[in-house]
């Protein structure tokens, strides 16, 4: 610290002014670590004293500095010596604190003050939070799940007003990148953007060694129905017909999905128990094969995410069908849901936020509030309509719900279906 500013807070312990005089720049410059302390010991409390910059600043010194200590005192911590509470040469006063070295203290007199004015202690970690880049962790190859949030990067970095790096980490369907978000520090510096499937399904086919509850929710952004599509001048042009046939001929109709255990695999099983009928089901190594078996007459159906089923709906004659979401969305509006058709489905995926297990709650609301006011323009919704996604906001309370559902429905799904890892 220099010594000209260690004599200016001498100068204005000994002969002090209204604190009101000083600019908050001036009082900002005055009000380093242990000169704060030496004011708010020294020089008597006047709210009006206080504008509401010296007050900001002063909470936002105090929250990034000090910690409780077991006599209900707050040293000031971090002064920089004998990892304790030493302050730096040319400190006001000296105190002692509980280690027997020398330190500033506030004692609850002031810590009350301090409360009176707004300023929650206890509250540091999360007040000081970010000081550095957070890292969002997605568990897919670059190119597809990363490109609902790479158009909200720089609005995040402007919320949060610190950089937000985005890493690719495919594997296990998701499987990698997430429990490398698990495992990592519960600082709210890593971060997962997922399907939710990575956590409700995957563990459970792949035998991984987390489940969904592993994780802490921040919030959702997008949320994506699983379609079921049919071929043009195939012997089925509604949903209706396709069931009228199951109904007749149990397991006549066959449906591809992008493999076993995923998600459209899932979909397709539970619109087949939901209608009481009996579908046959064909996995592919991915949707594109699929799609290709559909053309070719191989399948029936392919059940899969209307962004990528859509553009071979447009390009190549593949006819939409129903969707399995509980209502229709906006970018296929003609689109049918299963439960207009009377069958008890509602089964999206969702794309959120999640961080690693005991991360605190207040960081997690800053990062919730931050993602989801960034989320929240008419331009991002737009832009997902165009890729046939769905903007789903949810905040961190809304998403554990729907994600706790989720996890207990695709439970039965993957039990009853006596489905094995492969």
């Amino acid at each position: 610290m220099p010594a000209s500013a260690a004599i200016a807070a001498k100068g204005l312990v000994e002969n002090p002014i209204s604190l009101s005089q000083l600019s908050n720049a001036a009082f900002l410059a005055l009000s380093s670590d242990f000169i704060l302390m030496s004011l708010l010991e020294k020089i008597p409390f006047h709210g009006s004293d206080y504008t509401p910059d010296h007050i900001a600043t002063m909470g936002r010194l105090l929250r990034a500095s000090c910690s409780v200590h077991d006599g209900g005192s707050l040293p000031y911590a971090g002064m920089g010596l004998n990892g304790c509470c030493q302050p730096p040469q040319g400190g006001v006063r000296l105190t002692a604190c509980r280690h027997g070295k020398a330190g500033f203290l506030m004692n609850r007199r002031q810590v009350l003050i301090a409360s009176s004015l707004g300023l929650p202690f206890r509250r540091a970690q999360a007040q000081s939070f970010p000081t550095r880049a957070i890292r969002v962790i997605v568990p897919y190859a670059a190119g597809g799940t990363d490109q609902y949030i790479r158009v909200l990067q720089h609005s995040f970095a402007e919320a949060l007003g610190q950089p937000v790096l985005i890493d690719s980490v495919p594997g296990s369907g998701g499987g990698i990148g997430a429990n490398r978000v698990r495992t990592s520090s519960a600082d709210g510096y890593t971060v997962l953007f997922a399907g939710t499937a990575a956590l409700t399904i995957v563990p459970r086919v792949q035998n991984l060694s987390y489940t969904a509850a592993d994780f802490a929710p921040v919030c959702n952004l997008v949320s994506i129905p699983i379609m079921l599509a049919g071929r043009r001048g195939s012997r089925f042009s509604t949903m209706e017909d396709v069931l009228a046939e199951a109904r007749a001929k149990p397991e006549s109709i066959t449906f591809g999905s992008p493999g076993i255990g995923s998600s459209p695999h899932l979909a397709g099983e539970a619109v087949a128990r939901a209608a009481g009928v009996k579908l046959l089901h064909v996995p592919y190594p991915g949707i594109a094969p699929a799609l290709t078996a559909l053309l070719a007459g191989d399948i029936d159906l392919v059940v899969g995410a209307p962004g990528i089923i859509m553009p071979a709906v447009e390009a190549h004659g593949i006819l939409p069908l129903a969707q399995t979401g509980a209502t229709r969305i906006a970018s296929l509006p003609d689109l049918v849901t299963l439960r207009e058709l009377g069958l008890d489905v509602d089964m999206v995926t969702r794309f959120g936020f999640l961080a690693p297990p005991r991360t605190p709650e207040a960081i997690l609301d800053q990062l919730g509030r931050a993602f989801l006011r960034a989320a929240s323009s008419a331009e991002y919704a737009q832009a997902m309509q165009r890729s046939y996604n769905e903007v789903l906001l949810l905040d961190r309370a809304q998403f554990a719900q729907a994600l706790a559902e989720e996890d207990q429905l695709n439970a039965r799904l993957i039990r009853d279906l006596g489905i094995r890892v492969q």
